[in-house]
């Protein structure tokens, strides 16, 4: 969701604003052991795994060239590559909205997906838009923070679940006592809470840019049975 109190930029100089839902930018986690389940592999991204199997299931109608990892690369024909694929297929990674006296209206990505009709609403070509959200990206603290969060755990949704299985049904950051007594799964639910994430950019008519970080609520214990699940759909598509 697009919040004011999240626009720092004076709202008769905003230009446009743009929420990036940039998913783990870091290569898909390997289990422990080597007859895995869950999809690890170290060679691709979740994200890129994960699109395989929402093909198959019928989610969505085409595999995105996206890939977070690109995202998070700090190498500008990367970013670009992976900014580039977000306005090719945004589905719900990338939304644009634009500004009026009635407050935001979304314009480009999510549930609208591809409408042209943006580029002349921020008076921006795409190839335009590309590079500019290319330098935001590149210059974001923001970016940086999450992708740091997202680093606090490498673990294998396997692994955490063989390890903690126990505690899983009763763990609550509520309790600050689970939280120092099980560090491990403590950190790897951080870290999913920044794999899930967005970020919003607020372009100013000065070429001014305000970000905030939103949707941070942490992911509770019980998430980690679905993702085992998850993981080993994919894996039953090899």
């Amino acid at each position: 969701m697009l919040m004011d109190d999240a626009l720092h930029i004076p709202a008769s100089t905003r230009s446009f604003s743009v929420e990036l839902k940039p998913k783990r930018g870091y290569l898909d986690a390997t289990r422990s052991v080597k007859d895995s389940l869950g999809g690890g592999g170290g060679s691709e991204s979740y994200y890129v795994k994960l699109q395989r199997l929402k093909v198959a299931e019928g989610k969505v109608t085409e595999v995105s060239r996206y890939d977070p990892v690109d995202l998070f690369s700090a190498d500008r024909s990367r970013v670009c590559r992976a900014v580039t694929a977000l306005v090719d297929t945004p589905q719900n990674n990338l939304k644009v909205f634009t500004f009026s006296e009635a407050g935001s209206t979304l314009a480009y990505g999510g549930r609208l997906g591809k409408v042209e009709s943006v580029w002349s609403a921020i008076n921006k070509g795409q190839e335009s838009f590309i590079e500019t959200l290319t330098d935001a990206i590149l210059n974001s603290a923001a970016m940086l923070a999450v992708h740091a969060a997202q680093g606090l755990s490498h673990a294998h949704p396997e692994d955490i679940m063989a390890a903690h299985c126990a505690a899983i049904p009763t763990f609550s950051f509520d309790t600050p006592e689970d939280a120092h007594k099980i560090p491990e799964l403590r950190d790897f639910l951080l870290a999913a809470s920044a794999n899930d994430c967005s970020v919003i950019m607020t372009f100013g008519e000065d070429g001014s840019v305000a970000e905030s970080v939103v949707d941070i609520d942490v992911k509770g214990a019980g998430r980690v049975d679905n993702w085992v699940k998850i993981g080993r759909r994919i894996e039953a598509l090899r």
